[in-house]
């Protein structure tokens, strides 16, 4: 088929990123030369002294995107254009070279929703052709999914099948021919892996989504999530339009009580001044440490024997306490967050997704549930 445009190389993907680094006084231009000459050892060692100067610079950043995906760490890339797409979304080449990650992963639909949002900052010929590719596997994975459910034989890619639907079943089933796309693609396209459904310029970022057999989507493939821990709905709404941006579909915003425990008390029950005051003088007799009246707040006037970050710890003082006869009880001190949680149906590469959910939204941890 038609080559995916922009691996991620030097004068193919980074276009934009090699014309600034042109530039005489551009710290980037070292190490794009050196990218593009395959010098990816040369490339991290002038790069890196560099990123640590200027972290947030866009264009060492965009580099740095460049040679992980180089250095075959492909989940590292991802989360660099990840980054750079949530920080500078003027940027183009995060956005074509994060598609081209995520296709070349078979995250389809991803890449799809990525180009999208790039050709609506910046209409690029490069990425209305990788969106072509994309549309272009996501038939042939249709196509083989009908093939698996027992349609039997399949109209060729210029045609759509419609279904009979509530028409008389004396009706033949009807066919519509589609407009040929503007580049057809080309038979001669191959890897020793056999055709490719989407393939880039640069030798080495040639096997991108082998289509001999695409992997169809099945429902088994589709787990939902539960992000939890966000302070307000705006910030649930954020991380929400990051999913739909991944390909996820949102189920639910949902308001959610969390009980957070800070510590453990625990304490003697109050008695009479005179006797709680006698209490303490006994207990600290007898080498107890860390016990006070308290003087103020709902357990005012109980004798308190410490605070623990653990419960199994707490419950150890209490039963020391118990043997020695004293009626010692534990209370966690604890207060309830009311926080919002997110829940959507996703799919794909999980580890991917997690990587990349992770250096997003660091604190706020994901579980998987059961799909409704």
């Amino acid at each position: 088929m038609s080559g995916m445009r922009a691996g991620i190389a030097c004068g193919v993907a980074v276009t934009v990123l090699c014309a600034v680094a042109a530039a005489a006084d551009d710290p980037a231009r070292h190490v794009v030369s050196l990218i593009s000459q395959g010098k990816y050892a040369e490339a991290r060692s002038a790069l890196d002294p560099l990123l640590t100067g200027d972290p947030s610079a866009p264009r060492l950043r965009l580099a740095d995107g460049i040679l992980r995906a180089k250095e075959g760490k492909t989940s590292e890339a991802i989360v660099v254009f990840e980054q750079l797409r949530s920080d500078r979304p003027d940027m183009f080449e995060p956005l074509n070279n994060l598609a081209v990650l995520y296709a070349r992963q078979g995250r389809l639909e991803a890449a799809r929703s990525v180009l999208t949002d790039a050709l609506e900052r910046h209409p690029n010929a490069t990425a209305y052709a990788n969106l072509g590719d994309v549309y272009r596997s996501l038939a042939e994975r249709a196509y083989a999914r009908a093939r698996d459910l027992g349609v039997g034989a399949m109209p060729g890619p210029g045609t759509v099948r419609i279904s009979p639907g509530s028409a008389s079943l004396a009706e033949p089933v009807g066919e519509v021919p589609l407009r040929p796309a503007a580049t057809p693609p080309s038979p001669s396209t191959k890897t020793n892996e056999g055709p490719l459904a989407l393939v880039a310029r640069d030798s080495d970022d040639a096997a991108l989504v082998p289509s001999a057999k695409p992997a169809a989507p099945s429902a088994s493939s589709q787990r939902c999530l539960h992000a939890a821990r966000f302070k307000n709905r705006a910030a649930a709404t954020r991380s929400a339009e990051w999913l739909k941006l991944h390909g996820a579909e949102l189920l639910e915003i949902r308001h959610e009580k969390r009980r957070v425990v800070k510590n453990y008390r625990v304490y003697l029950p109050a008695g009479p001044n005179a006797r709680t005051a006698a209490t303490l003088k006994e207990l600290r007799g007898r080498g107890l440490r860390d016990v006070a009246i308290i003087a103020k707040g709902p357990m005012a006037g109980r004798i308190s024997l410490g605070l623990y970050k653990s419960a199994d710890n707490a419950k150890d003082r209490v039963a020391q306490l118990k043997k020695l006869g004293y009626a010692a009880k534990s209370a966690a001190n604890a207060r309830t967050l009311i926080e919002h949680a997110v829940r959507a149906r996703t799919g794909g590469d999980r580890s991917a997704f997690d990587t990349a959910w992770n250096a997003r939204f660091p604190g706020n941890p994901v579980r998987y549930i059961d799909c409704p």
